[in-house]
């Protein structure tokens, strides 16, 4: 229901003149940035989840953006070679399509985006979470319900948003391996059957088509609730792993799930003891509120895999201006 409230917001500001309008005469030098996971088709791995963005689609969203924004790259956020219009493009999680589909068409026009990696899949050959529920949700739901003890029918999304968050990674890794048992294989006979994930040297070959890299945790989990030992091995050591295979620096970090309520003192302690275990400048998450300081370490994106072309000036122009609305109503603001 609230995803089709949403949707129904995003279509009558699309269809009003008030994004064009507001496209035209905002001047705010903070920038901009929009989120996709996997550029290709739906499979019983990502349909419960809603992480796939057609390659054509994806095609005509970077064609849209590059006439109404100028998009930039990570080392121009961290130079501050911010325009007034500046857009980053970015990819979160670990699909292959990415490297296969996304990556020609950006190439096409210079465009150097920013892809935050969860390094399981990539490095132990393990399934996400996330895929692992999707597939469960539509080939194994009674496999799902048990596992996590919710009804019959309960939805993969609710099990994200209810469930695991507040899993310790021991307990998820736990209930992710049992679920894989009850499908018919171990986690990583179901990661080589999602066919989805990138290999360690697709990094480089991404590295070299102008890519940069963040660390998205090691198994996409929450990290509001990890001791500083989680934090070493879900954080520090992926990103160590990313830096080694793609030849550059980690300067990135993407919350799994977007929340700025991941980012906790404890977690900030933790990236920024001394001496740090990573060389991180900038922090992501999705949909909060407008980037107006290109100095600030935290940057909001808007997810926008799922939409249509003409509808991105209604997310990234007007449905923006309302959640920034929202978070200074609640105080939720960071710098």
């Amino acid at each position: 229901m609230k995803r089709a409230l949403y949707r129904g917001l995003i279509r009558g500001f699309a269809l009003s003149p008030i994004p064009s309008a507001l496209r035209k005469f905002a001047r705010r030098r903070g920038v901009r940035s929009v989120l996709y996971h996997h550029v290709g088709e739906e499979s019983a791995f990502t349909r419960g989840i809603g992480v796939a963005t057609p390659p054509e689609v994806f095609d005509a969203h970077i064609r849209r953006l590059s006439l109404d924004y100028e998009i930039v790259s990570l080392a121009d956020v961290i130079g501050g070679r911010i325009p007034k219009r500046a857009m980053l493009v970015t990819f979160d999680d670990v699909y292959r399509s990415v490297l296969d589909n996304a990556a020609p068409i950006l190439k096409a026009r210079g465009i150097k985006p920013v892809f935050s990696i969860a390094t399981s899949p990539v490095f132990d050959g393990d399934v996400l979470m996330d895929n692992l529920l999707s597939y469960a949700e539509e080939e194994e739901s009674s496999a799902l319900a048990a596992t996590f003890g919710a009804a019959l029918g309960t939805p993969a999304s609710a099990i994200i948003s209810r469930v695991l968050p507040a899993l310790p990674p021991a307990e998820r890794t736990r209930r992710r391996d049992s679920l894989a048992e009850k499908i018919g294989g171990s986690s990583r006979e179901m990661g080589a059957q999602t066919g989805l994930y990138l290999k360690p040297p697709d990094l480089k070959t991404l590295a070299d088509a102008g890519f940069d890299f963040g660390c998205h945790t090691k198994t996409h989990i929450h990290v509001g609730n990890l001791s500083a030992d989680d934090m070493e091995s879900e954080i520090a050591e992926p990103a160590r792993q990313i830096a080694d295979a793609a030849g550059k620096p980690v300067h990135v970090f993407s919350f799994p799930f977007g929340s700025a309520r991941d980012c906790t003192p404890d977690f900030m302690d933790f990236m920024e003891s001394s001496p740090p275990p990573h060389d991180i400048r900038r922090y992501l998450y999705t949909y909060g509120p407008i980037n107006r300081d290109p100095d600030s370490r935290h940057i909001f994106r808007s997810s926008v895999g799922r939409m249509q072309a003409n509808e991105l000036a209604a997310e990234l122009e007007a449905v923006s201006l309302l959640r920034t609305a929202y978070a200074n109503l609640r105080g939720r603001r960071l710098s």
